[in-house]
């Protein structure tokens, strides 16, 4: 009997998205952390902003914002 169909019972993914492999193990201690600005490009070629953000997070509001040309 086959098992690897769509919806296999091992991975709990369909056919298309994991295949007959082994489900890939996340480690979220090693996850990549987002950065904690973002960089604004300006008219000026090669001068960037700064957006600085600070969520609530349990409202994902936006509690406080700053845009400065230094890190």
């Amino acid at each position: 009997m086959n098992t690897w169909r769509a919806g296999c019972a091992e991975s709990r993914t369909s056919g298309s998205e994991g295949g007959p492999q082994k489900p890939s193990r996340r480690e979220p201690a090693r996850a990549l952390r987002p950065d904690p600005y973002s960089k604004l490009p300006t008219r000026r070629r090669g001068l960037y902003l700064n957006l600085y953000v600070v969520l609530d997070l349990y409202s994902r509001f936006i509690v406080a914002w700053m845009v400065s040309h230094k890190e």
